[in-house]
């Protein structure tokens, strides 16, 4: 007869007697006890892309920190550079497992000499012992942030879980939020401007579109004219200046009326006040269009955006200089942004880092490149979403130097023929011939983007720069 107890709920109280030390000798020996340690490792074991990526990480670390000792290259030795000697550029921009004229000679001589197994940087480094120093760099940031991570989650979460109540109730929330925005938010910004549109009312979205059909005409108009160049100027002086006179008749012609050839800012708006009765100050407009042309890229006046052609090279580095770019090692006439600039500090301690001051002071915020950085950086323009994209194409992400060797139409300057957006060329530097003349180059991290004669510089060579195409200037014929 089962035991029943009014508190018990109708439970079978038999089945809550302690088991017997036969009983439990038995389980014991069916469920051996083990500790959490030994049931991680039993766990990782059965997992066998877990195990693989374990010892991948373990070699990977143990490489980064063995290597060093034993290579025979160092991080910044330049294989080419020796003291009191002329500089050998046959160390330059070797391909994995060629060698210097140098080290030829001495393989010929019945030396042994240590393949570079990535090759060489335009500077001529070894690849490999650099990328093993940027794996220490990697690893270290990535063990070090984790640690971080770790520290501040056991901290937060421990207050939380300790004081609980109205603690609790304010920390969690700001955790999620956090972790939600550091997992990352893609935004589909057609359908987010679709969704503002339609929450506008049917007034607004007529300003809206008004607006816009302004600015396509002033666009219009502006090529129409002869100013493609400076679309962006007229577009500029509607929005934020003249929006209150858009609909009087004839606005758009009246606003293109106040530009003309080889115009400065002062007079643009000294026309543009007699024109409209206005009274905008010159270093104003000024300062706004320096803003823009910092880090916008208009493509709207090339000769053909969809090609890479010499003339639209000339274009793009004209544009370059009037917007005033700065000069990074490294970089290819992105904008330099606080992270962007730390990267290539951590890559380039001595040529970035050494003018940390400079560079924060002068450059940062616009866009930079370096000398062979400046003609890649219109190789991988992509005209339709206007932005820079690394190693496209048909670009190679080389140096100056390998430019010009890889170039088959070249010669010396005195030589060089009437042809812009043919390249200028001496011993590590290269900059972009724009005609008359004139040379348009990424000097140096103290002078940036600039344009000089082509007699100031040393240029020592010219050549066709062998992943453009190259096309005649015409002029359209009048009728």
């Amino acid at each position: 007869m089962d035991k029943k107890h009014r508190f018990t709920l109708h439970v079978n109280m038999d089945d809550f007697i302690p088991a017997t030390d036969e009983e439990k000798s038995y389980i014991v020996q069916m469920r051996p006890s083990t500790t959490f340690f030994k049931d991680g490792v039993k766990r990782l074991c059965r997992n066998k892309v877990a195990l693989v990526s374990l010892i991948v990480v373990a070699i990977i670390t143990l490489s980064a920190i063995l290597i060093p000792a034993f290579w025979p290259y160092s991080y910044d030795q330049q294989l080419g550079v020796r003291p009191g000697k002329t500089v050998d550029a046959s160390f330059n921009n070797l391909a994995p497992f060629e060698y210097g004229k140098t080290e030829l000679k001495r393989l010929e001589e019945g030396e042994k000499v240590f393949p570079h197994v990535f090759g060489t940087d335009s500077a001529g480094r070894d690849y490999f012992i650099r990328v093993v120093y940027g794996t220490r760099i990697s690893l270290a940031v990535g063990f070090f942030a984790s640690l971080i991570v770790l520290i501040i989650g056991m901290t937060v979460g421990s207050i939380a879980g300790y004081c609980g109540g109205k603690v609790d109730l304010i920390i969690m929330p700001i955790v999620a939020v956090v972790s939600l925005f550091n997992g990352g938010i893609e935004i589909d910004t057609d359908r987010l401007q679709t969704m503002v549109v339609e929450n506008l009312s049917a007034e607004e979205q007529a300003k809206l579109q008004a607006v816009e059909d302004t600015m396509y005409a002033i666009e219009d108009a502006m090529l129409a004219a002869g100013f493609p160049a400076r679309v962006k100027e007229a577009q500029v002086l509607y929005v934020l200046a003249l929006s209150d006179f858009a609909d009087d008749n004839g606005f758009v012609e009246k606003l293109v009326g106040c530009f003309t050839a080889e115009q400065t800012d002062a007079q643009l708006i000294s026309a543009v006040n007699s024109a409209f009765g206005t009274s905008l100050a010159p270093e104003d407009f000024t300062q706004v269009m320096q803003a823009i042309r910092a880090v916008y890229i208009d493509t709207s006046h090339y000769t053909d955006p969809s090609t890479k052609n010499n003339l639209d090279l000339v274009q793009w580095a004209i544009a370059a200089e009037k917007a005033g770019w700065g000069y990074v090692w490294g970089t290819f006439g992105e904008v330099l942004t606080e992270s962007y600039y730390e990267a290539k500090a951590a890559q380039y301690p001595d040529e970035v880092g050494g003018y940390e001051d400079f560079i924060r002071q002068n450059w940062l915020g616009g866009r930079t490149a370096d000398c062979v950085g400046f003609i890649k950086g219109y190789g991988w323009l992509n005209s339709d979403t206007h932005e820079i994209e690394y190693g496209t194409n048909g670009m190679p992400d080389i140096g100056a130097d390998a430019m010009y060797d890889n170039a088959t139409e070249k010669g010396t300057i005195d030589t060089i023929p009437e042809i812009p957006g043919l390249a200028v060329w001496h011993e590590g530097h290269i900059g972009i011939y724009i005609g008359n003349g004139q040379v348009i180059h990424a000097s140096g991290t103290k002078v940036g983007v600039v344009q000089t004669p082509i007699g100031s510089s040393g240029w020592t060579h010219w050549l066709k720069i062998p992943y453009i195409t190259y096309i005649e200037e015409t002029e359209e014929e009048t009728p």
